[in-house]
């Protein structure tokens, strides 16, 4: 199976949570549906709505109420793209202007403020006590992983166990929430959830791992983001946290001088780019994400052979085989 397969597998049902999201953003207020649609149409393979439909399908639910959580999914996820554009200065998001660039830092937070109280109203109404706990524990998490990414920015002592537990709260535990709310959706029992959270957990530390690493190898145009961005905005990520691991004193120096400096340039991001590829950090990158998702497929190893459990394999897959 393909990721064409899967997206095919699930056309009608990603329609359905496509249209969840559109009149969910409608308001009498402009700008919200504004904002709210230029980020939400800005393109994406909707990883986390397609692995709650895939878990809820492989666990035999199919209840309408998976089209509004999976929205409910994609919607917080959005609003932390949005918060996240504020606080980067970023100018593009998926080859588009962000939306920032466009309306302003204020009208962007304020409509991230939006989509989370909307997730929130349509989780209540569609979800119960457990998914509520989940998405609430999943929010709270990402917020606290954003605000220790920032303590860390610029810091070329940051370890790997530092880069986990940023990369855990900033993608993985909403990937991971998303697959539990499949599950319990689906009538998954306790241990069964606790595999698939652990499933899209896996998954979640994986896709962000190649997301960073694709960071300073993708051509120009295939990332959604610009190329260097991350290295631009100060933030070490793994590739370069195994360099700094194994280099030498002058080394990490001249990456710390390069991060502190008011300006950098294009040759400061060959240098580094060169220092990362002569200690293979995209290498090791790579096998770390790899080990990831080969944890997260024994996870599936309880449920017998159907299209939906190879839909989350390829899934899985995927997510090391990305060029964006």
């Amino acid at each position: 199976m393909k990721m064409t397969d899967v997206i095919n597998l699930y056309q009608q049902e990603l329609q359905e949570v496509e249209r969840w999201m559109t009149e969910s953003i409608s308001s009498e207020v402009r700008l919200i549906s504004e904002v709210g649609g230029h980020i939400i149409g800005g393109g994406g393979k909707r990883i986390r709505p397609l692995l709650l439909l895939s878990v809820a399908s492989a666990c035999g639910g199919k209840g309408d109420g998976r089209y509004p959580l999976a929205a409910v999914v994609e919607f917080i996820h959005t609003a932390s793209l949005l918060h996240d554009d504020v606080i980067d200065n970023a100018q593009t998001r998926r080859g588009r202007r962000s939306a920032n660039n466009i309306w302003g830092n204020q009208a962007s937070i304020l409509v991230g403020d939006y989509l989370y109280a909307r997730s929130f109203d349509l989780m209540t109404k569609y979800g119960n006590e457990r998914v509520i706990r989940c998405l609430a524990q999943a929010t709270t998490a990402m917020a606290e992983g954003e605000v220790f990414q920032l303590t860390k920015v610029g810091d070329v002592d940051i370890t790997e166990e530092d880069y986990l537990r940023i990369i855990e709260g900033k993608t993985a535990v909403l990937i991971a929430a998303a697959c539990e709310i499949g599950a319990i959706i689906g009538g998954a029992d306790d241990d069964q959830v606790r595999l698939f959270s652990h499933y899209g957990h896996t998954v979640g530390m994986a896709f962000q791992i190649v997301d960073d690493a694709l960071d300073y190898i993708a051509e120009v145009g295939q990332l959604g983001k610009s190329i260097g961005k991350d290295l631009d905005e100060g933030k070490i990520t793994l590739p370069l946290i195994h360099a700094l691991s194994l280099g030498t004193p002058g080394e990490k120096e001249r990456v710390k001088a390069i991060l502190h400096r008011s300006e950098r340039y294009e040759g400061d991001f060959l240098w580094i780019k060169d220092f990362i590829d002569h200690y293979d950090g995209i290498g090791y990158a790579m096998k770390r994400a790899r080990d990831f998702v080969h944890e997260g497929k024994k996870s599936l190893s309880f449920l017998p052979s159907s299209e939906d459990v190879w839909a989350l394999y390829t899934l899985a897959d995927y997510i090391i085989t990305r060029e964006k």
